[in-house]
């Protein structure tokens, strides 16, 4: 892969040339287009060129990716666009960071708690009984919030 052409690519505008050198890249398992990747994904401000470069690095499969889409994940510019980056997480060994993982599927948007449930699944690693624990008592409060939104939407009924 020319890596001229690839950092020109990442660095325009044009995100149509992006995402057709990012699909020709994936292919291959060059450590230091991981690396260029890796840079580019921590520093671009564009979501969908972020996502397509997630998604290329998944597909390389190096390990190297994961530290750095975790921080993003973590990352407040992410909030609102972590369904594909957690996607991203699938082929990797993302066993230190389930409690991560447990916070998205309890606090995060549909589409990151439906993800982060995904990937817990996927896991070949027992889940942590202070994870499970955490998830228990995520479940009561949204038990607890049910029955005074129940309450509330019956009394202002009543009062009409």
């Amino acid at each position: 892969m020319d890596r001229i052409r690839l950092e020109q690519a990442l660095k325009s505008s044009d995100l149509k040339e992006a995402s057709s050198v990012l699909s020709e890249v994936s292919r291959y398992k060059d450590e230091e287009v991981v690396l260029i990747l890796i840079d580019h994904l921590r520093n671009t401000e564009n979501t969908i060129l972020r996502n397509e470069i997630a998604i290329a690095l998944s597909d390389m499969r190096n390990q190297l990716a994961l530290e750095p889409i975790i921080e993003l994940l973590k990352d407040p510019k992410t909030l609102g666009n972590r369904g594909t980056l957690l996607f991203a997480l699938r082929p990797f060994d993302f066993s230190a960071h389930l409690e991560l993982l447990v916070d998205f599927l309890i606090n995060g948007s549909f589409e990151v708690r439906h993800e982060s449930k995904h990937l817990l699944k996927l896991s070949d690693f027992r889940i942590p009984e202070d994870l499970i624990m955490k998830i228990k008592e995520a479940i009561e409060d949204f038990e607890d919030r049910i029955e005074l939104l129940s309450e509330s939407l019956d009394e202002l009924v009543d009062n009409k």
